[in-house]
């Protein structure tokens, strides 16, 4: 193995450092973001996606933190994930949050569902909404809120169960699905 030479004879370079060439007196320490695993390596590699070198002169890789990725082509360092994604330990990329889920900060290692009474459409998202007037989400993690049927009405924001969804009383009427209040029937209606 190629290595470096001591006065008594020639010697592995050490965990950490490389030695390229025959006949060198002495080996280099791996160049920044690069390691060498074992003794008397002729090169230094690089840390594949989602793993970071653990220090110069190091031999072997740190996987990224959840919340944390790398892609190896773009950066030596593991980057934070936005707000709105999220990833596993050791990613090479952030997951979007789907729809009926969020992450509210950056470094997020998943996606939380939407509390019931909130939803959320949209990919990427870092919050969920609370559902308007004549509707209700009575799940978790709902992309959209569930509507109220005709004839019933919910006048309240944020409802979580299909009971905030009441009958018009005697008198008035919600003829369309989704109403947030009972209109007065007309002459010549009850």
């Amino acid at each position: 193995a190629i290595g470096a030479r001591s006065p008594d004879g020639c010697v592995n370079c050490a965990v950490g450092t490389y030695n390229p060439s025959e006949g060198a007196y002495q080996c280099e320490v791996c160049p920044p973001d690069t390691f060498a695993s074992s003794p008397g390596a002729t090169e230094c590699m690089a840390c594949g996606d989602g793993y970071e070198v653990a220090s110069t002169g190091s031999n072997f890789c740190n996987p990224c933190k959840g919340g944390f990725y790398r892609n190896a082509a773009e950066s030596d360092k593991c980057q934070t994930c936005p707000a709105g994604t999220s990833s596993a330990p050791a990613a090479g990329t952030c997951d979007v949050c789907q729809p009926g889920s969020y992450a509210k900060d950056a470094g997020s290692a998943s996606c939380t569902p939407c509390p019931r009474g909130t939803s959320q459409s949209q990919y990427a998202s870092d919050s969920c909404t609370s559902c308007p007037v004549g509707t209700y989400a009575d799940a978790r993690g709902l992309a959209n809120c569930k509507v109220c049927r005709a004839g019933t009405f919910n006048d309240k924001c944020g409802a979580f169960a299909a009971s905030a969804c009441r009958s018009c009383p005697a008198g008035t009427a919600a003829p369309r699905p989704g109403s947030g209040a009972c209109a007065a029937c007309g002459a010549g209606y009850y």
